[in-house]
């Protein structure tokens, strides 16, 4: 009986895991399996043709004759304007000057940071150097020393000094004990209370030869223990740095300063003296301390690199500070800086004859404009068509920009001067097309692909979308753009081709990986 019952339960539990495989399968699975395709098009059928004809370029419009407008540089102050209103020039004349005193205090600062960073460079390299001699080591066994003085030197080292002791008996001033130790050490008050024999006799003489943090030694400081016999000795209530008021003089001399001449001899080290006993590293610290090194050298060269950029920037920047005309002609107005408002011209010189033509550069382009720069200037007026040369750019950007064609109308812009070669009578004020053509692209296009921007999507710093792939699965396809045509289209200058099939990158099917299927009708209806 027990055992039909145990087999009914059984038999209830598989059906219902059958039951809820079954639920799961039907809710998760099924409408994966009957996921409805993605309509994808041929890229050949969305395709926008390039409208052709030159297109970098802006609208402007035509002014009074030639001008040179002179803006003030931001943050510079003006020493000296050397010209009034009604001023005839000609090219080449002063027209102000500016006080470049704290730019050049800037250039000076840089200058000193190089000469520091350079300094440090050199510092780095001879470190370096160093540890490239160093050889793995064992510590030396410990010397024969009395009780007490070995417990002072575990102390300094508890301390983190590097402190060894070389050799000597401690027993007369030609036998002292040898100690080696670094610049930055501070030697306590319980050693000397060691070597001078209170209260436990004997005295002992020793000589602390101290090194400098990259192991080259600097002096010497021969001691009799007797004369710290004074118990209201500073070094036995305060301690002694072994190099504080301790100067190596270029005539290899020793000045002291702040300690009593009682305290010992003094002298000078040998270059050749070593620094006998340590410190002592094994092959993975060497190798550690010499990376570190490395990687910190190669940072300072980094940052010295930056840093001779900036002082060429900077000295590039406002040159020597006086502004020549460009133009003949006469100072039609000088505004005054109290008065003057973002972005308008301090000064302005009109030609007598001509005239100009005045537009706007992207950012992006402004490197590939100049000075003499050919233009052409298609008039909406009349209908002709002129050449010109741009006679100067500003450094400083408009608000807005009346761009055209493959300039992309979000970017910065900045505004330029440009004459224009006629005799004709030109209306003031009348707009113009203006064509950068240098900047005109050659290629053949026919053969470049447009597609709307509605099938672009941008992810960060890159753009994508959706094409088939060769399982007619959706697949996302990163790709590199080029010009603008219009603000309606973009070119894919690679990541798809002619031949490939594109999804409209929107809706609730669109996933990777979805099935798609060849739409017959097309995308606008």
């Amino acid at each position: 009986m027990k055992k039909r019952r145990r087999k009914k339960i059984v038999i209830i539990t598989v059906v219902t895991l059958l039951i809820a495989v079954l639920i799961v399968s039907s809710v998760y699975l099924i409408p994966k399996m009957i996921m409805k395709p993605v309509e994808v098009y041929p890229v050949s059928r969305i395709r926008e043709y390039y409208f052709g004809g030159p297109q970098m370029g802006c609208y402007g419009s035509i002014t009074a004759g030639s001008f040179q407008n002179i803006y003030p540089y931001d943050g510079v102050l003006i020493d000296t304007i050397c010209v009034q209103e009604g001023d005839p020039v000609k090219v080449g004349d002063t027209l102000l000057k500016y006080d470049l005193n704290i730019q050049n205090l800037n250039i000076k600062t840089i200058q000193i940071n190089i000469d520091i960073l350079k300094n440090r460079i050199k510092k780095t390299n001879n470190e370096l150097d160093i540890i490239k001699t160093l050889a793995p080591s064992s510590p030396p066994p410990p010397p024969e020393m009395p009780e007490k003085l070995i417990t002072d030197g575990e102390e300094l080292n508890y301390q983190g000094f590097l402190y060894f002791v070389v050799s000597g008996t401690g027993t007369s001033p030609e036998d002292p004990f040898v100690f080696n130790v670094l610049e930055s050490v501070t030697i306590p008050p319980s050693f000397f209370n060691a070597i001078s024999g209170v209260p436990n006799p004997p005295s002992y003489y020793a000589e602390l030869r101290v090194f400098y943090s990259n192991f080259v030694p600097t002096h010497s400081w021969k001691i009799d223990g007797a004369q710290f016999q004074d118990l209201s000795s500073r070094a036995l209530t305060e301690g002694i740095n072994v190099s504080s008021g301790v100067y190596v003089n270029s005539d290899d001399s020793i000045s002291i300063n702040n300690l009593p001449n009682d305290f010992g001899e003094f002298k000078q080290l040998a270059v050749t003296v070593d620094y006998i006993g340590g410190p002592h590293y094994s092959r993975d610290e060497i190798d550690k301390m010499r990376i570190n090194k490395e990687n910190e050298l190669a940072g300072l060269k980094t940052e010295l690199k930056q840093i001779c950029l900036n002082l060429e920037i900077e000295k590039d920047k406002y040159g020597d500070g006086i502004v020549l005309s460009e133009i003949d002609g006469v100072v039609s107005s000088i505004k005054s800086l109290d008065d003057l408002l973002p972005g308008e011209a301090l000064m302005t010189i009109q030609s007598e004859t001509g005239y100009q033509a005045e537009g706007t550069v992207s950012e992006f382009n402004m490197g590939k404009v100049f000075k003499g720069q050919e233009i052409i200037i298609n008039s909406w007026a009349n209908g002709m068509t002129y050449t010109g040369n741009i006679i100067s750019i500003s450094d400083l950007p408009v608000p807005s920009s009346s761009s055209m064609g493959s300039e992309n109308p979000i970017n910065t812009y900045y505004p330029f001067t440009a004459s224009i070669d006629t005799s004709d009578m030109l209306i003031i004020g009348d707009w113009v097309e203006i064509l950068f053509s240098d900047l005109n692209e050659t290629a053949d296009n026919e053969d470049a692909i447009f597609i709307p921007n509605a099938f672009i999507r941008e992810e960060g710093m890159q753009y994508y979308t959706y094409i088939s792939d060769s399982n007619n699965k959706l697949k996302k396809q990163y790709i590199k753009t080029g010009r603008s045509n219009y603000g309606y289209s973009t070119e894919i200058v690679s990541g798809i081709t002619i031949d490939d099939y594109i999804a409209f990158p929107y809706g609730k099917n669109i996933k990777e990986g979805a099935p798609t299927i060849v739409a017959e009708d097309s995308i606008y209806g």
